[in-house]
């Protein structure tokens, strides 16, 4: 679910039970022709501090991606990368 709730079987809890990540926004709206941009990202269910999230700008992976908490990333998008592509943060 894209809502925050508990992705898992009935009756479980803890570790097994993760929350699917919400994006909320992310700046700059424009990014780069010529060099990478770094990319804020917020909203929720982002991960662990010892999880290493993927973010995806159309079909593409981010450079690098850190994990500063659970409401925000940071993703460096190589030059050029394209316009009015989809983000995804897949769980």
């Amino acid at each position: 679910m894209v809502d925050g709730s508990c992705l898992c079987q009935p009756g479980s809890a803890g570790p097994d039970c993760s929350v699917a990540p919400v994006v909320e926004s992310a700046s700059p709206l424009a990014a780069s022709t010529t060099r990478s941009t770094l990319l804020t990202i917020k909203g929720s269910g982002f991960g662990a501090f010892d999880s290493q999230p993927i973010v995806r700008v159309g079909d593409l992976l981010c450079d690098e991606v850190v994990l500063v908490d659970q409401a925000k990333l940071l993703c460096r998008l190589a030059a050029g990368v394209g316009a009015d592509l989809p983000l995804t943060v897949p769980r």
